[in-house]
């Protein structure tokens, strides 16, 4: 019988930098087999996609390497038996060296962790054919003590489902660190030294037995987790909560247990970059884009109309970066488009999506400037998510500001 395929789990909090780690070790990854298994809460998996190559960049796997993309669900719960499926599917193949999974940001790594343990229709156990070899966390040091200290409570923010509802995101940001065998601090250039050295006594504290890394960008040696396998039965069994669900099911889906939402945006008409840049400011103090913790996804902006714009959003940092021409993309100049995928605590979905359209250009926009003013259209008027005949055509460009590229 062949050795069990090993794997290793990357977990962490929404924009903790996860991504850029698996592309990281992709890339400096010679000589081992990869298999990548992406997990997505939304309903399009840009993480996968920006893995692969989409929108123009550059795919990180070699010819006979593969992503298995698990959208639109979470794998430590709606999604737990695909992952137990497809790791089985990897394994049977025998034409890999190594899997990384790459967690939703609202993951728990102990429920995932468990999938191994599980014996299917076959009577086979997945630790028969995979073994489990590392559960690492990655910490993003610019946020957690901000985020740990006021989202200690949902009520200390009014979001209490009841009135004696005591849950919090502190309490998913915890069980992705105190179950973990690395803990990775990553973006620690935005930290001073004073607060890094805080932050890894304090993560020290959270989880003694972790082996705790520090990282920029994610830039970290393959050999310290490919085939340096810390995870084992004998540890976790240990712990208090560990197949608490499967003897009492006990687990709640994190969307309702921690009221996380996603929703996606989809136009194929241009932002007016003033009214987005106005949503994008108005978003730290009020409206329906308050709840935002990640967005991400490509961008059709008017002040960049030839170029694909990368929009992120990783709790309140924005990043507007441009990207390759329209027509040098599959989809080609005509099929020029935005997709977003927003993800939100307590967020109405239908009110940020709302929003979102509201900075859309307008048909008014698109007139000719000769029968149109210069007066912007109703906020209570949202445009239309579809294009008009000739639309690029029509945008007077000289109307729009670089306001991001």
């Amino acid at each position: 019988m062949a050795n069990p395929l090993p794997v290793c789990v990357l977990s962490g909090f929404l924009g903790a930098g996860k991504t850029t780690l698996l592309r990281h070790l992709v890339r400096n990854t010679s000589g081992v087999r990869l298999a990548l298994v992406v997990n997505d809460m939304a309903d399009v998996n840009v993480d996968a996609a920006e893995v692969n190559g989409g929108y123009g960049g550059v795919a990180v796997l070699k010819s006979d390497e593969r992503t298995v993309e698990l959208s639109n669900g979470c794998i430590c719960c709606t999604l737990r038996e695909d992952l137990r499926d497809e790791l089985a599917h990897l394994a049977a193949e025998m034409r890999f060296d190594y899997v990384i999974v790459e967690s939703s940001g609202i993951s728990e790594p102990m429920p995932v962790a468990e999938t191994f343990t599980f014996v299917g229709d076959d009577g086979r156990s997945l630790s028969d054919v995979a073994k489990l070899e590392n559960l690492v966390t990655v910490v993003d040091a610019s946020s957690l003590e901000i985020e740990l200290r006021s989202l200690e409570m949902l009520r200390d923010r009014g979001w209490q489902a009841t009135e004696g509802d005591a849950r919090s995101i502190a309490e998913l940001l915890l069980s992705q660190i105190e179950f973990a065998n690395v803990l990775l601090l990553n973006k620690v250039d935005l930290v001073s030294e004073s607060t890094k050295k805080k932050l890894l006594h304090a993560l020290q504290g959270l989880n003694p037995t972790a082996e705790i890394m520090v990282t920029t960008h994610g830039e970290l040696d393959p050999r310290a987790l490919l085939g340096k396998p810390r995870f084992t039965l004998d540890d976790a069994e240990k712990h208090s909560g560990w197949l608490l669900e499967a003897r009492t099911g006990a687990h709640v889906a994190e969307s309702e247990e921690y009221a996380i939402s996603h929703a996606t945006f989809r136009a194929l008409r241009p932002f007016d970059p003033q009214r987005l840049a106005e949503a994008m400011s108005r978003r730290h103090t009020s409206g329906p884009l308050r709840p935002l913790l990640r967005m991400k996804g490509v961008a059709w902006i008017a002040s960049s109309l030839d170029s694909v714009s990368f929009i992120s959003i990783a709790g309140a940092q924005l990043s507007v970066q441009s990207g390759p021409l329209w027509s040098s993309l599959p989809c080609g100049a005509d099929g020029a488009h935005t997709e977003l995928v927003c993800i939100g605590q307590q967020m109405d979905a239908a009110a940020a999506m709302l929003e979102l359209r509201r900075c859309l250009l307008s048909d008014v926009d698109l007139l000719p400037t000769s029968e149109t003013t210069q007066v912007a259209p109703s906020p209570d008027e949202a445009p239309s998510l579809l294009p008009l005949p000739g639309m690029a055509a029509q945008v007077r460009r000289h109307r729009f500001a670089m306001w991001f590229c």
